[in-house]
């Protein structure tokens, strides 16, 4: 639902663009039905409920912008919204990676499992801090266990390419657009922070992929140098 509709865009051909088409209509049917499952059980993490002002109004001062070192305004809806969403991203990755040290075989990938833990929990911590100022309840994830298992369900490869692809060209969208819709100083350097070391966590799981010969070459021009 996020790389698709980017793809259809660059594509001219038909074919291509009604393919592309196909699979954002099924993967909405999917959704839908994910959600209406996850309500019935009673799992889904819902947004902050917010009661909205009924006026419109217009900034005044520059000072709507600040948060570092003065007086920080209260944080708006869209600031919420995606201060939520990126939390609620962040309490399904810490079970993935928990899940994923405990199923991983090979010890540099057990310890790569745990920092990315290690890093979700300072994640979680720099964005509670400011929606916890604000009083603005955060869904929190229900209660995990990791079943026994004598045979890991998911191969090493498996697991590194998920946690490389799923969780981090995911997560960098997400950060992303946070900050482009952020306008609190202090919430941008929360946000870089945590894309700088989300991006340094990512180079180290892709090096750890080449190591092993797992990494796949995205497929080349050909080259036309004489």
């Amino acid at each position: 639902m996020s790389t698709y509709p980017s793809a259809l865009s660059d594509c001219s051909r038909p074919d291509i663009r009604e393919f592309f088409q196909k699979r954002i209509e099924a993967f909405l049917s999917l959704q839908n039905d994910v959600i209406n499952v996850m309500l019935e059980k009673g799992v889904y993490l819902k947004p902050a409920q917010l009661e909205m002002e009924n006026e419109v109004d217009f900034v005044r001062s520059k000072k709507y912008l600040s948060g570092l070192f003065t007086g920080a305004r209260p944080v708006n809806a869209p600031e919420i919204a995606n201060l939520t969403r990126i939390s609620h991203r962040a309490q399904f990755s810490k079970m993935v990676f928990v899940t994923f040290h405990k199923l991983a075989h090979k010890v540099e990938l057990k310890e790569h499992f745990s920092q990315g833990r290690n890093g979700i929990e300072n994640v979680l911590e720099s964005l509670s801090e400011v929606l916890e100022k604000e009083n603005i309840p955060l869904s929190a994830s229900g209660d995990f266990k990791i079943s026994p298992v004598e045979m890991s369900p998911f191969s090493d490869r498996l697991m590194l390419f998920f946690v490389n692809t799923c969780l981090g060209m995911f997560c960098f969208q997400m950060v992303s657009q946070a900050l482009n819709s952020t306008l609190r100083s202090d919430i941008v350097v929360k946000l870089t922070k945590i894309s700088t070391k989300m991006r340094k966590y990512y180079s180290a799981g892709l090096l750890l992929a080449i190591k092993e010969g797992w990494f796949e070459q995205p497929p080349n021009p050909v080259d036309h140098k004489v």
